[in-house]
């Protein structure tokens, strides 16, 4: 005999009790103590009094010149927002209401609609976009209570709440901030435009950012960039490694380093330049390993292809690749790959730059610190910065200043400058 296993509440106990529950009410039924519809009639009231409790805001009342119950139910395609519904009895009305609520769709959450929003993002975003969007919904989002609450609940306090809270844990950053708020405002502006919603009240949240962020350190730039003595014994190294061949695979390692040093390119763009981007004194950059699919694709991170002037050292790494090139009878396709996958290039560069720092001891860096050398060197010998953010691919200057901007001298050097700036330099006739 199976006892009341139609209601949920009832089957999630019995599974929990080990089916204990089960064997105990058929044991009181036999013994005569209940009855079985007894038990079925109370399971039912309970679950409706838990649906009318959690579900229904609106009153039930008896209309006694219509001689009938009466109700409102949600309906947002009347003015109000609701429906008058009525029944003869109190039962038949409470039981249309358990039937109603129970056939409503699940309540929407944060998490309920994340596949769907990504899906939508990623056909009006790059790739990089969407990985970094991934990787901020597991740091921040994947086990916060707030992706579970329906969407419906969520309000300004409830979100204002949650927001603080998040930044005390995190510690985070005006950037920071601006990243994991950025998924939660997007979602939210979604869910209106899908009618999940009738508005977002993430924007009405207010953060006062400097009191309650973080300020994040700037590293210093040692680390982010190669000193001007560091740059003349790191590239000299990199000659002698390619001139012993070390690399019997990635033979043109080392020089794709060099090369950085004076064009400045993005990894992700440097393991795929062709011969056929080399126009003259010209080189063009218009491909990129996709690092989301790992595939490459013909457009670049900044989204359109750009165009920059070579340097004289970068014609010379490429002299000398083409005439080994010629020598050992390898294509003229990808200019820093011999094996044919230039997706091995790419990983290759990541994972011997630090090894050739360490060789020469210096501190570890990867491939980018020759990028962010590359730059703070133009801005330092004057280039405009409208100019360099144009080379450097970058959408605005604010991102060239604020990122990739350094002191490539040391520090003995600028204390010399610092007190020379302010010696006055006095060549003054004495009184009479």
């Amino acid at each position: 005999m199976q006892i009341c296993t139609n209601t949920k509440m009832y089957s999630s106990f019995n599974k929990n009790m080990g089916g204990f529950a089960e064997d105990a009410l058929k044991a009181l039924i036999a013994s005569g103590m209940i009855t079985e519809s007894g038990v079925i009639n109370a399971v039912k009231k309970n679950r409706t009094e838990t649906i009318l409790r959690e579900k229904h805001s609106h009153k039930i009342w008896y209309a006694e010149n219509a001689k009938c119950w009466r109700t409102f139910v949600p309906d947002d395609t009347k003015p109000k927002g609701r429906r008058k519904v009525e029944r003869n009895t109190k039962e038949a009305l409470e039981a249309y209401l358990c039937k109603y609520y129970e056939e409503q769709p699940s309540e929407l959450t944060l998490k309920g609609i994340y596949a769907e929003w990504l899906e939508y993002k990623s056909e009006l975003v790059k790739s990089q976009s969407i990985k970094k969007v991934k990787g901020n919904w597991k740091r921040f989002y994947e086990n916060s209570e707030i992706i579970e609450m329906p969407l419906t609940d969520l309000d300004k306090l409830i979100l204002e709440k949650w927001a603080h809270r998040m930044i005390k844990k995190w510690h985070m950053t005006k950037h920071t901030y601006g990243d994991f708020s950025a998924i939660i405002n997007q979602m939210l502006d979604y869910a209106t435009e899908k009618k999940y919603i009738k508005s977002n009240p993430f924007k009405e949240v207010k953060i006062i950012k400097s009191k309650k962020l973080y300020f994040k350190e700037r590293k210093p730039d040692g680390e982010m960039i190669f000193f001007e003595d560091e740059q003349a014994i790191f590239e000299d190294h990199l000659w002698e490694t390619y001139s012993q061949g070390r690399h019997k695979v990635q033979l043109f390692l080392p020089l794709a380093i060099v090369f950085d040093f004076y064009e400045g390119l993005r990894d992700c763009e440097l393991a795929v330049l062709k011969w056929s981007d080399i126009d003259g004194d010209k080189l063009h950059v218009q491909r990129m390993v996709d690092s989301l699919t790992g595939e490459i694709v013909n457009r670049t991170k900044g989204g359109k292809p750009r165009s920059l002037p070579l340097h004289p050292e970068a014609i010379k790494v490429l002299t000398a690749i083409k005439q080994m090139r010629i020598k050992k009878g390898l294509p003229l396709d990808f200019v820093f790959c011999t094996n044919g996958s230039p997706i091995s290039t790419y990983k290759a560069i990541e994972k011997y730059m630090p090894k050739y720092c360490k060789e020469v001891g210096l501190i570890e860096r990867n491939i980018h610190t020759c990028r962010r050398t590359w730059i703070s060197t133009l801005i330092d010998e004057g280039v405009n910065v409208h100019t360099v953010a144009e080379w450097a691919g970058h959408e605005s200057v604010e991102t060239t200043w604020k990122n990739y901007v350094y002191n490539r001298k040391r520090e003995e050097v600028r204390n010399a400058e610092y007190i020379n700036a302010l010696t006055l330099k006095r060549n003054i006739e004495p009184l009479n």
